[in-house]
């Protein structure tokens, strides 16, 4: 057999090895990695073994520093936090990209609010203009946003989640 052949078929068969290897390790990424007894608990049949450890889920930080609150008040949105499934949305009112998140936002509000969704929306201002509450109200009404927001203008929840200064 000429040499040419020899290198093309040992090739191919590197090539067809290296590509089983690569799709085997994608699929191994997909696979849960939970225990039959944490599958059990997930569907319900054995809730006493869900894992609880805590430094793999973390507690929540509180809403610290409140400035102001829209479309809410602290014992209403306390109440309806109870229960629920919350999605703390960090913004600000002049940043383009949480703008363009709005659309989204809305929508899943609207969709899923009914069914146990609650979207808390934390208005972290960069600027100082961005901490007048007529300016946030003046953006919650331009941009229909129809759920909770509070102001955290000294980054106090900012900085009880963990967030890095931009």
């Amino acid at each position: 057999m000429r040499s040419e052949i020899k290198t093309a078929i040992v090739s191919g068969i590197i090539i067809i090895a290296a590509v089983a290897g690569i799709a085997s390790y994608f699929m191994s990424l997909e696979k849960p990695r939970v225990s039959e007894n944490e599958n059990l608990a997930v569907l319900g049949e054995n809730k006493s073994k869900i894992p609880s450890d805590e430094s793999r889920y973390p507690q929540v930080a509180d809403l610290t520093g409140i400035a102001n609150y829209i479309n809410t008040t602290p014992d209403d949105l306390k109440s309806a936090m109870k229960d629920k499934v919350v999605l703390y949305d960090f913004w600000t009112y002049s940043c383009i990209n949480c703008i363009h998140t709005f659309p989204y936002l809305n929508a899943w509000n609207e969709k899923y609010s009914n069914k146990g969704l609650l979207i808390v929306g934390i208005h972290s201002p960069e600027f100082e203009f961005e901490k007048d509450v007529n300016n946030v109200k003046m953006a919650v009404e331009k941009y229909g946003l129809k759920y909770p927001i509070v102001l955290d203008n000294d980054h106090g929840t900012w900085q009880a989640f963990g967030n890095l200064y931009w």
